[in-house]
């Protein structure tokens, strides 16, 4: 299931614009001089397995040589220690070498994949066994090299450094940086980079402008605890304008939430209702989904807007119904406090 980390990195990488550099500073300095840059292009081929499930790669671009030929370059990114990269980087050449060429291509001569890696410190895939008897299994095993991006071992300065545009530079940043933060460490870091969110944010390149804004705000509040009202202040601090982006996404994050409540209580009444009636079973499953989702997000969004609950208010949460839930729902960007809301 797509991460919020997954989700950034497609975003923006899928995007030629803000690929380009990151693959040039990544890939060995002879293939970078090898490689004609100007014909870079994205692929929107999907790797199909032998049982015809779909392997969907994160980012896979072409490009052709400069003496003849196309490569494919496939750029993965892993949130996590994954114990069957190598299998699937393996799954993933092969099948590639087998799409037959589009028109006007030649037969790609290789492969290349690089994992943009950001997991826990140490925790990097590492590229190689590291035994004795380890290494003598592997040599007789297929395998697929890959060029290894951690970005957990490049501070700041380094990452600034590769020369990548705002937007890139400020995506591998957040990944970086942000997903351990506190609330005060994530309103400080976005004050350092402020100089890239505003160059995104004037960026005509897609996704640029106010785009890539609420794609950073998005993530900010996915993966992080600061208050919503803090968030909105800085970027209207660091973008020098009025700015709604924050309190919007939320609101969508909200509704989200709110309707994942309703799938899993449909769910769950399709399934009661194979026992006790399907309208019976699917009518209350519903109710039971929705308040469930209600109350889920609404703990959320105050949660991140007023910190921890006091038990006060945890217990009215609780106790609400889905007509009181619906009520708080509708009004919780208004109040000042959890505690205002429960007793307004």
């Amino acid at each position: 299931m797509p991460t919020p980390f997954d989700d950034l990195f497609h975003y923006v990488f899928q995007h030629v614009w803000h690929a380009q550099q990151l693959l040039r500073c990544l890939l060995p300095p002879v293939l970078v001089g090898a490689i004609d840059w100007v014909t870079l292009r994205g692929a929107t081929e999907k790797v199909h397995d032998e049982t015809l499930r779909q392997r969907v790669t994160d980012v896979l671009f072409a490009v052709d040589l400069v003496r003849g030929g196309s490569l494919c370059l496939l750029l993965e990114h892993k949130s996590h220690l994954d114990p069957d990269l190598h299998r699937q980087l393996l799954r993933y050449s092969v099948r590639l070498h087998d799409l037959p060429p589009g028109p006007g291509d030649d037969l790609p001569v290789g492969v290349l994949p690089i994992v943009v890696h950001h997991g826990e410190p140490g925790a990097a895939p590492a590229a190689r066994p590291t035994t004795a008897a380890e290494r003598a299994i592997a040599a007789l095993q297929p395998d697929v090299p890959f060029v290894l991006d951690d970005l957990r071992s490049s501070d700041e300065d380094r990452l600034r450094e590769r020369g990548l545009t705002a937007l890139a530079t400020l995506t591998l940043l957040c990944l970086a940086h942000l997903r351990s933060a506190g609330p005060a460490e994530t309103l400080a870091s976005l004050h350092r980079w402020s100089d890239l969110l505003r160059a995104a944010d004037g960026d005509p390149h897609p996704p640029g402008g106010a785009q890539a804004v609420r794609a950073i705000c998005w993530y900010v509040l996915r993966v992080t605890e600061v208050d919503a009202r803090d968030l909105q202040a800085t970027f209207e601090a660091i973008l020098h304008r009025p700015e709604d982006q924050v309190m919007g996404t939320l609101d969508r994050m909200l509704r989200e939430q709110h309707d994942q409540g309703l799938i899993e209580g449909e769910a769950k009444g399709e399934a009661k209702g194979q026992a006790k009636g399907l309208a019976e079973g699917q009518a209350k499953g519903l109710v039971e989904g929705e308040t469930r989702g209600l109350r889920l997000a609404l703990r959320k969004v105050l949660q991140r807007r007023f910190g921890d609950l006091s038990p006060a208010a945890t217990e009215r949460l609780d106790r609400g119904d889905r007509q009181q839930l619906q009520q708080w729902t509708e009004r919780v960007l208004d109040v000042a406090s959890a505690d205002e809301l429960f007793t307004g």
